[in-house]
């Protein structure tokens, strides 16, 4: 019955679905992936506008995390000169809780997707019922290790973008992404509007050695585009 609920459940037709957010990947594989014993990873691969082209099924493992290489993750996509991936994998204990080799797949995987010019979107962990998006969850600790000034360059704008919303919710003081250029008078004019986080391309050295003497985090991306 297990076989069959997963048969039943696995999306046939997904050309073009567009995905807005991790909770879009989570529900769009939540039904195949939780009833599954093994571990099974997925790549799916989307176009510019965050539509689906291909959902490749990377490997099946067993008890612990699949056996697949960062070569396997990004070659489909090199293939295709997509420009934007997401990796999604299950857990079949039910707990979606990332372990540690989870993270550090993450980290080399963005770290090798930049250097190809692929925009590593998120790593998803499907449970049972639940999933948590892995880079959520570093940008989750971001924001909370911001609780004094702070310069964090070259980040990945996707985590940024989690970062921010994370800090929205948890603050009452205002967060700013702004792709346009900051002088020292706007960094005043933040302080006295409660502006807490700023989220910037890039930054001047005047511009961070103000959000500091105003206790601002600044956070510079070397990104200007919105990934979700």
């Amino acid at each position: 019955e297990a076989e069959l609920k997963i048969r039943m459940s696995k999306p046939s037709n997904y050309k073009k679905v567009k995905i807005k957010n991790p909770r879009d990947i989570a529900r769009f594989f939540m039904e195949e992936l939780r009833y599954e014993r093994r571990e099974i990873a997925k790549v799916v691969i989307l176009n510019e506008r965050n539509e689906i082209l291909k959902i490749k099924e990377l490997s099946l493992g067993g008890e612990g995390f699949v056996n697949c290489t960062i070569k396997e993750v990004m070659t489909e996509a090199v293939k295709m000169r997509a420009p934007k991936i997401v990796l999604i994998h299950n857990h079949p204990s039910g707990d979606p809780t990332p372990s540690e080799v989870d993270v550090e797949y993450t980290e080399l995987s963005m770290k090798v997707a930049g250097v190809l010019g692929i925009e590593f979107m998120d790593h998803i962990v499907i449970g049972n019922g639940k999933y948590i998006s892995i880079l959520s969850e570093m940008a989750s600790k971001i924001a909370k290790d911001l609780k004094t000034s702070a310069v964090l360059q070259g980040l990945q704008s996707m985590i940024v973008e989690h970062a921010m919303d994370f800090a929205c919710d948890m603050s009452k003081d205002a967060v700013l992404a702004s792709d346009l250029p900051v002088t020292i008078h706007d960094i005043n004019a933040m302080a006295q509007g409660r502006i807490s986080m700023i989220i910037l391309p890039e930054a001047s050295t005047e511009v961070i050695n103000a959000a500091n003497k105003f206790n601002i985090a600044l956070i510079t991306t070397g990104f200007t585009n919105r990934l979700y």
